[in-house]
């Protein structure tokens, strides 16, 4: 009932913006619709996704997402091309991962918004997850070290 009620207070009450506001809105807005359109594509988006999790080769990416090998690599030309993502070439391996900060928090955003799977979290929740298990690891002996005391 409460987020009802914020919702339909929030859509009574106009938005309003400064003129400063909104001439720097009119000059971002060109990029912000060419970065809508990118991600637009299921299979960008899902890829985008997938590499939220941290740098991946084109194999990882093909055999989590499910996404077959010749469209991943022209979905993957294209972000390149689009400069979302980067390369590291490792031999014969290429990885890629998210070029921009700015860009994984608006794919969490968009995670937040239509549900997050369990298993997709940014690389900073991850590396907090970790931290607090060393924290723990550290902190609680195992049976094993129990034992030698």
């Amino acid at each position: 009932m409460y987020y009802i009620e914020l919702m339909r207070t929030a859509a009574e009450q106009p938005l309003s913006a400064s003129p400063r506001e909104i001439a720097a809105l009119k000059a971002r807005a060109g990029d912000v619709a060419a970065l809508a359109k990118a991600l637009s594509h299921p299979n960008r988006l899902l890829i985008a996704c997938q590499l939220m999790e941290g740098e991946q080769s084109v194999s990882e990416i093909e055999a989590r997402s499910g996404v077959r090998q010749p469209v991943l690599s022209r979905e993957l030309a294209r972000l390149r091309q689009l400069k979302l993502v980067v390369t590291r070439r490792d031999s014969k391996l290429v990885y890629y991962r998210l070029a921009d900060d700015r860009l994984e928090r608006l794919l969490s955003s968009l995670c937040e918004a239509f549900g997050r799977p369990q298993n997709l979290t940014s690389r900073k929740a991850r590396r907090s997850k970790a931290d607090n298990k060393r924290v723990r690891r550290k902190a609680a002996p195992t049976r094993i070290q129990e034992r030698r005391l």
